[in-house]
């Protein structure tokens, strides 16, 4: 059995050492290929003219900033999953809320204590509610940015300075046009 330590909400978290096989839930976001939503993957669409006839052209939809099309795009993507690694080394903490344990797999891969498990089962859990948290986190800041309402405040505001000062321009345009055109009247 593995000696355990108690975190801030008093569960019991285990302390693994080094050599220790575990599972870690694992959960990063990656560039991933999908068919191009254009030419589905044909790299070239047909465009149908006026008068009837077809023209095959080169899909530029995914050959944007390619020479030819690629017959697919690029998307970010989080990939949620468990993996079995084994740990090179560990640094321990003592922090108000109790101890805190921060492992490694390699010198630049730290692994919070909160996503390192003993079973596939546990790290499976705790990938799917990673993933859905992410999910969650997602949707809601693009309904944040859809209703942020200080980006059109401030854009507005300078919009509509830009039209006063415009505008003051123009009054000051026609009132000399205007005085220039009643003199020339009075001396006709």
């Amino acid at each position: 059995m593995k000696p355990s330590t108690q975190d801030a909400k008093g569960e019991v978290m285990t302390k693994y050492n080094i050599g220790d096989k575990v599972w870690w839930a694992r959960c990063e976001m990656v560039s991933v290929k999908e068919p191009c939503s254009v030419c589905f993957g044909k790299m070239q669409v047909i465009l149908i003219l006026g008068n009837g006839d077809e023209v095959v052209l080169p899909c530029d939809y995914c050959g944007k900033g390619w020479e030819i099309p690629r017959g697919y795009t690029r998307a970010q993507k989080y990939i949620a999953e468990p993996k079995q690694v084994i740990i090179t080394s560990r640094k321990s903490e003592a922090t108000c809320s109790g101890e805190k344990h921060t492992y490694y797999i390699n010198p630049y891969t730290p692994l919070d204590d909160d996503r390192v498990f003993a079973t596939l089962e546990e790290a499976t859990k705790k990938c799917a509610e990673i993933l859905q948290q992410k999910t969650k986190d997602e949707s809601t800041k693009a309904e944040l940015i859809k209703y942020d309402t200080q980006k059109a405040f401030s854009w507005n505001a300078g919009y509509h300075m830009k039209i006063v000062k415009q505008a003051k321009r123009d009054i000051e345009y026609h009132e000399r046009m205007a005085q220039l055109c009643k003199e020339r009247s009075r001396e006709k």
